[in-house]
């Protein structure tokens, strides 16, 4: 049995009315399914990505206004990165420094032991344990030229006494370290 359309042209005005108006509702629901649905949807992600791109532009604004600061401390700090020198040239180099700052300040090196090297992919961090001899001026001296250095220079432990009970010489041992700045990363082997 087939599904047989009434004749339109037979039914009573309110019924005429109903289909028609069940017409334009049906019209509508396919409108909405298949223009209005998609377009909000379209700019919904629209809407998404413009935020994401203004976030980013806002981002990238910040970086362009602190531009001139950034180049200022570019070149602030440029003494302090080096070419890459080898492990031994640069602890050498640690060395004559601690060594012309101990006499600068008459100050008396006993022992002088490189410690581990540490270090990541653009910093090396070269450390020398120092055991000394001196009176309080010019260790204090020693101290001052130690954290003026224009090398990064930081003081990690400071042990120290008199060297003899009622002396004014003191005996002590400074652990210092030296960081040394990159201009490359450091190629790391694959053993």
């Amino acid at each position: 049995m087939a599904f047989k359309l009434p004749d339109f042209s037979k039914m009573s005005k309110r019924e005429k009315i109903a289909v028609a108006i069940g017409a334009m509702i049906l019209m509508l629901v396919v409108a909405d399914r298949l223009v209005l649905s998609p377009w909000l949807d379209y700019r919904k992600k629209l809407k998404k990505e413009i935020r994401e791109l203004e976030q980013t532009a806002a981002g990238r604004n910040l970086l362009l206004s602190r531009q001139g600061s950034i180049f200022i401390d570019q070149e602030l700090y440029k003494r302090y990165i080096h070419k890459g020198e080898s492990s031994d040239v640069e602890i050498a180099s640690f060395l004559k420094e601690i060594e012309s700052l101990a006499a600068q300040s008459q100050v008396s090196l006993q022992e002088v032991r490189p410690l581990n090297t540490e270090g990541g992919e653009w910093y090396e961090e070269y450390g020398l344990e120092v055991h000394f001899l001196s009176s309080l001026p010019q260790w204090t001296k020693f101290i001052y030229l130690l954290d003026s250095s224009s090398s990064l220079i930081t003081i990690e432990r400071n042990d120290m006494g008199l060297e003899k009970e009622g002396s004014k010489t003191l005996k002590g041992v400074i652990r210092i370290k030296r960081l040394v700045l990159n201009d490359q990363p450091a190629k790391k082997l694959d053993v």
